[in-house]
């Protein structure tokens, strides 16, 4: 067998690479990743390429805004691309579908975990007659109860198995106030497996009284999970039987 013969064969079967596919028809995909993300932008087709045109200032190659300081950060962050001015604004020129993909992970995938996190917290707790909304910040989640003496942090822990946290305070004032959210920091600290900070607000003409949980987005997941957990065990409200009447017990 001729030796040069054979490997010139096997090179004649290698397939050459695949050209890089382009980034245009990912543009609904990249519009739904900023959405889910609550990120300002708006999305473009250039052609093959997609044109993503920055319109929140909170991004990560902060503090400088220029495209500069965007162009550096597609770099350091494995992104090919580049980035112009777009009048008082920057645009990310995103050339290929890996480069989409790549922006997704790096820049959209956590903030989207985080405001998902935060609408769950809302929905869970809203379900369990808790008066609360969580909103998403860059890094934290703000976990709000609102409510007459402070009701619905009362209710919060009430779910998370204190039903005594505001046993002998006087939640009319403040050092009541205070020592709620100190039970309360300790409750969801032994939850989260690390520190929370709550903060409580006298109620004012235009708000009830409230305490604010500050959670990471592994703090909050837990404490989601576990509310989860509790709203599926937990009866119904006020003690009704949801469960379907037996067979032949019909009047």
């Amino acid at each position: 067998m001729n030796v040069s013969q054979t490997h010139a064969d096997a090179e004649e079967d290698v397939l050459p690479p695949a050209p890089p596919r382009p980034a245009a028809p990912l543009r609904p995909i990249l519009q739904r990743a900023l959405e889910d993300a609550a990120f300002a932008a708006d999305v473009a087709v250039d052609g093959d390429r997609l044109v993503l045109t920055v319109v929140t200032w909170t991004v990560p190659w902060s503090p400088q805004l220029s495209a500069e300081a965007a162009r550096e950060w597609m770099r350091e962050s494995g992104i090919p691309g580049e980035a112009r001015r777009a009048g008082p604004h920057v645009a990310l020129h995103l050339p290929t579908s890996s480069s989409v993909h790549r922006l997704v992970a790096v820049l959209l995938e956590a903030r989207s975990r985080l405001h998902a996190t935060a609408r769950g917290l809302t929905r869970e707790l809203k379900d369990r007659g808790v008066d609360a909304k969580a909103a998403a910040d860059p890094d934290v989640i703000a976990l709000r109860l609102e409510g007459d003496h402070l009701a619905s942090a009362v209710r919060f822990a009430e779910l998370l198995g204190a039903p005594d946290i505001a046993l002998d305070l006087k939640l009319v004032g403040p050092r009541g106030r205070y020592r709620l959210a100190e039970r309360i920091e300790y409750l969801v600290t032994g939850i989260t497996g690390s520190p929370v900070n709550a903060v409580t607000e006298a109620a004012c003409a235009h708000a009830d009284d409230s305490l604010s949980l500050y959670l990471s987005v592994d703090q909050a997941d837990l404490l989601l999970q576990r509310l989860t957990h509790l709203t599926r065990d937990s009866p119904a409200p006020d003690g009704e039987d949801q469960s379907p009447p037996a067979s032949g017990d019909e009047s």
